[in-house]
């Protein structure tokens, strides 16, 4: 058997113009990555990157720690069928739309809008909100991936990856998430909005480890920061 190690990446800059970079925190769990891995002797065997920034970010981080360490990863992969998911785009498109019909998502952003002290957490519950009705169906976005189809993507990615696994190999990938979510709720059989579900639940740089050959794709850990024991570094964008 082999193993799939997935890593969300590092806390995001959430509230900043651009997402898809690193927090200051989001490098230091990282890089606190690394120095586990290399203390443990942790040095998978191949290592796959999504195609946003956040996540080579990530992995640069994890490895040159590592290297520092003489527990260089190889040289790793880039897959563009790990990109996340479309949520936030679809938040955004019907947000005014939404404004208009539904009060609970008005009272929500204009909470947010005249800066309530909880403002970040009323802003998470009207994304997901919209997230979930959106990923069920209830919600139709058709200029976007849908997330059935984004779920299947990412499936197909998966399956590539385990068929081309060597026996006994580790198989690092650095990604988001939704990309968690989706391979979660893949081994665990999981719905729709479950399996979105993941994707809040999931803490930055944590990882998650499935066991796979070809009779076989289960999970064996799931949001294991082990490598992060100071509180301080458990985040969730």
């Amino acid at each position: 058997m082999s193993e799939l190690i997935v890593i969300r990446h590092g806390q995001a800059s959430f509230g900043e113009d651009n997402y898809d970079q690193l927090s200051p925190l989001g490098l230091e769990q990282a890089r606190t990555l690394g120095h586990y891995w290399a203390r443990h002797g942790i040095c998978p065997e191949q290592v796959i990157v999504g195609p946003l920034h956040r996540h080579r970010q990530t992995w640069e981080a994890t490895a040159e720690v590592m290297a520092e360490q003489n527990y260089p990863l190889p040289e790793p992969k880039f897959r563009d069928d790990l990109d996340e998911h479309q949520g936030d785009q679809v938040f955004r498109h019907l947000l005014p739309e939404l404004l208009e019909k539904d009060a609970e998502i008005r009272q929500l952003i204009a909470d947010v809008e005249v800066g309530a002290a909880d403002a970040s957490r009323r802003f998470m519950k009207a994304f997901v909100k919209v997230a979930t009705r959106w990923a069920t169906g209830e919600l139709q976005a058709p200029e976007f991936e849908s997330w059935q189809d984004f779920r299947a993507r990412v499936t197909r990615a998966t399956d590539e990856i385990m068929r081309t696994a060597e026996p006994h190999d580790s198989i690092a990938v650095f990604a988001s998430g939704g990309t968690v979510g989706a391979i979660t709720g893949a081994a665990l059989g999981l719905r729709d909005d479950k399996a979105l579900e993941i994707n809040y639940l999931v803490r930055n740089c944590a990882v998650n480890e499935f066991i796979i050959s070809p009779q076989r794709f289960a999970l064996s850990s799931f949001n294991n920061t082990a490598h992060l024991p100071d509180k301080s570094l458990h985040t969730y964008v």
